[in-house]
């Protein structure tokens, strides 16, 4: 894939942070920005407040390239960082595996991230069109962006997404 194809892949596609427990700081946002949350399962549009979710229930925070949201902002803030990186393991060189293999691999960066002591959200990626398998990733919090290239050259990543401390997401290749 050629810079113009990974460019248009990336911003054709949306991520998906998944949140166990929505806070105080984060109502606010919820009840704004683009997001769903998932029941039994069963994912709906539109956010409830905190106190009507069970610490069960999983709240989507959906984002996309090039825009600025304000959960990411004030999430970057709750955890006292600069910035995030979104970055998966899957599909290496956006050759496509088998989940199997994704799996694996989405558990070893998750290794890597916990050996270097980054706090780190997980979520997804996935097409709209679904060209494209879903692909496990994390939010990683302050990592500096050398240690952001060095892991996705070791996942043989061709790019990342780095989120801003006001929340605005873009693509950074490798």
């Amino acid at each position: 894939m050629n810079k113009k194809d990974i460019t248009s892949a990336y911003a054709q596609a949306r991520y998906v942070l998944l949140c166990e427990q929505v806070d105080d700081l984060l109502k606010n946002s919820l009840r704004r920005e683009n997001c769903s949350s998932s029941e039994d399962g069963a994912a709906r549009k539109g956010c409830s407040s905190p106190k009507e979710k069970n610490v069960t229930d999983i709240v989507e925070f959906v984002f996309r390239v090039n825009g600025r949201f304000e959960f990411l902002r004030e999430l970057i803030a709750s955890y006292h960082a600069r910035s995030a990186v979104f970055m998966t393991a899957c599909n290496p060189s956006s050759v496509i595996l088998s989940e199997q293999k994704n799996y694996l691999r989405t558990v070893e960066l998750g290794d890597e991230i916990r050996s270097r002591n980054y706090c780190f959200l997980s979520g997804y990626s996935t097409d709209d069109q679904q060209h494209w398998p879903r692909e496990e990733s994390f939010l990683i919090f302050d990592v500096s962006i050398a240690a952001a290239f060095e892991i996705a050259n070791q996942f043989d990543q061709l790019a990342f997404l780095v989120i801003d401390e006001d929340g605005f997401v873009k693509l950074q290749f490798v």
